[in-house]
């Protein structure tokens, strides 16, 4: 794809990323079928309804890609592919917690070329391209240009199998802590790494 057809692929997956958090925010605060994938890993009927909606409208706007799902196929066979979650966050969006969002990115040949970060039950937009700097609901941004960590704010998170393993992070969160201004863990690392990008995070 060309520049211009990377900014269009980027205007139609906003597109679709705003479409698919209008339909997971019918859900939103409200009883959900909640099922398990491991001990605490959850999925909800709006993962599966967002991803579907998600691979539809890619079907339809860009025939010959692939899609790389959550919930569904993972087919990464084609040139071009999409790498989708639909909520990111899925047991913040469980539990009425405004800090979840869905994320499309374009690939090519394992190269991100494209992405949204859409988070709606904040209202709040991430996008950039290759060769273009990243929007944050329109407005250019930057990474932070802190170089002491004594002022850095942090976010991380934790691995799900947390509860078994000895690789749980809590080493890393302590040795952090302790050096900076302090860190986030809010429960979505696709909006965590856009944070980054628009400085208001110094780490993840």
């Amino acid at each position: 794809m060309n520049e211009r057809e990377l900014d269009e692929a980027l205007v139609e997956a906003e597109k679709i990323a705003r479409e698919a958090g209008a339909l997971v925010l019918e859900g939103y605060r409200t009883p959900v079928h909640i099922r398990k994938k491991g001990e605490i890993d959850l999925v909800t009927e709006y993962d599966v309804k967002s991803e579907d909606f998600i691979r539809g409208r890619l079907a339809e706007l860009f025939p010959g890609t692939s899609v790389v799902g959550e919930e569904g196929d993972q087919d990464d066979s084609a040139e071009y592919v999409w790498y989708v979650d639909p909520i990111d966050g899925t047991t913040n969006f469980a539990h009425g917690h405004p800090y979840w969002g869905i994320s499309l990115a374009l690939c090519k040949d394992l190269q991100t070329v494209a992405g949204v970060v859409f988070a709606p039950a904040l209202n709040v937009c991430w996008k950039a391209r290759t060769g273009s700097g990243v929007l944050r609901n329109e407005t250019p941004c930057r990474v932070s240009e802190a170089t002491d960590m004594r002022t850095a704010l942090c976010a991380t998170g934790f691995p799900y199998d947390r509860h078994t393993t000895k690789d749980d992070n809590l080493r890393e969160w302590a040795a952090f802590i302790q050096r900076t201004v302090g860190i986030r863990r809010c429960g979505a690392a696709a909006l965590d790494l856009s944070m980054v990008a628009d400085g208001t995070y110094e780490v993840f």
